[in-house]
């Protein structure tokens, strides 16, 4: 007998979230590294290289704190003080995220504009579902 039960939408948001963070800390370690060249990143418009070095730093600090906050602030939300807070912060993510698509819709590198504007519009997604989740009344 299988006692396993579906994933609920709202923690499937979070999965994927968590799986596309992951993908788009891979690709920021790559650029950094040198191993993928830094004009395919930030619509390809950084003038040098210490400006990637600082974007991409914004941009690894950023998606560590997202991640966190999600793997371990999101699950553990209980009081109402709490869940609103987190899904208003979520929200913002997700409007961070559309404006992101948006950014990478305009990209000057078409794999930028192909490969990452559906995972940032996913992405935004994600967090919006989880701010709706939270801002929600719980279930009588």
């Amino acid at each position: 007998m299988d006692n396993s039960k579906p994933l609920s939408s709202f923690n499937m948001a979070r999965l994927v979230f968590l799986a596309i963070s992951l993908v788009a800390l891979a690709y920021h370690g790559l650029i950094l590294s040198g191993l993928v060249d830094y004009r395919y990143a930030w619509g390809g418009r950084l003038p040098d290289r210490a400006a990637m070095f600082r974007m991409e730093g914004i941009s690894v600090a950023l998606q560590l704190a997202f991640m966190a906050l999600v793997a371990f602030a999101v699950p553990r939300a209980g009081g109402r003080a709490s869940r609103v807070v987190l899904g208003a912060v979520l929200a913002a993510m997700a409007l961070l995220f559309l404006l992101n698509t948006v950014g990478n819709l305009a990209a000057v590198s078409a794999f930028e504009k192909w490969a990452f504007t559906p995972l940032t519009f996913i992405a935004a997604l994600c967090c919006g579902r989880m701010a709706l989740g939270l801002l929600r009344k719980p279930a009588a």
